[in-house]
């Protein structure tokens, strides 16, 4: 099974506080399954982490997820950010955040339909939230 990770569910998965982390932490631990996140996602994970009590885990993380195979972690090149900005542009009905509309433009390209979130906004773009 391939699932993108965003940052909600990359938070609920370290932190042990959080209200999702158990099933967080079971869904990342299916054997066999792999996960697409983005470098926006990675981005924003690290700005949450921004303490200095926390950054050893956010670069042990980032670090962990950039080199284990069951990561696919997209690029935010010029095509993949102009996508996102051009859905961003296009929905100013929705809260939608920059970084978002980005991971639903790579779900959509790579034909991902379910999310490691609790993020109401993936089931409004369409996308299925694990929790």
């Amino acid at each position: 099974m391939i699932r993108f990770l965003d940052t909600y569910g990359l938070f609920a998965w370290v932190n042990p506080k959080e209200k999702h982390h158990v099933a967080a932490k079971s869904l990342m631990a299916g054997v066999g399954d792999r996960y697409v996140t983005t470098d926006c996602v990675l981005l924003e994970f690290a700005d949450g982490m921004v303490d200095p009590l926390n950054r050893p885990l956010a670069v042990a993380m980032i670090r962990l997820m950039r080199t284990t195979p069951i990561f696919d972690i997209v690029c935010c090149d010029t095509v993949v950010f102009e996508a996102g900005l051009d859905l961003y542009s296009r929905r100013p009905d929705k809260d939608w955040s920059l970084t978002d509309c980005i991971s639903f433009e790579v779900m959509k390209t790579r034909g991902i339909v379910e999310a490691v979130t609790g993020d109401h906004h993936f089931r409004q773009a369409g996308f299925h939230p694990m929790f």
